[in-house]
């Protein structure tokens, strides 16, 4: 399963999809107000809560500022994302943050 999320000020959306080759529908997907939480690693980890049976493998994350050697400060949020702590923290075998800027 992949993990995909756009990550903004206002709002962040986290979306579970198949990579077994069926249509990239999400199976799960859920809205979050991102100023209700710290940081991303708090809705992950409330995303997975939710949904137990998902075995993720992968994530991918729209973010709303530039990322520089897989490190991210969000415009508009006092988060700094990184690459390396979300796929060290939830286990993931690999994780990218796109600028969607």
């Amino acid at each position: 399963m992949l993990l995909g999320g756009d990550i903004g000020g206002t709002k962040t959306i986290l979306a579970a999809y198949p990579v077994d080759g069926s249509p990239r529908e999400a199976i799960y997907e859920t809205r979050y107000a991102s100023m209700d939480y710290p940081d991303l690693e708090t809705i992950i980890q409330e995303f997975l809560k939710t949904h137990p049976d998902l075995s993720i493998k992968t994530a991918a994350f729209g973010v709303a500022g530039p990322v520089i050697r897989g490190k991210a400060s969000i415009t508009n949020l006092p988060w700094s994302i990184e690459e390396r702590n979300i796929r060290e923290t939830f286990g993931f075998t690999s994780v990218h943050l796109l600028n969607t800027i």
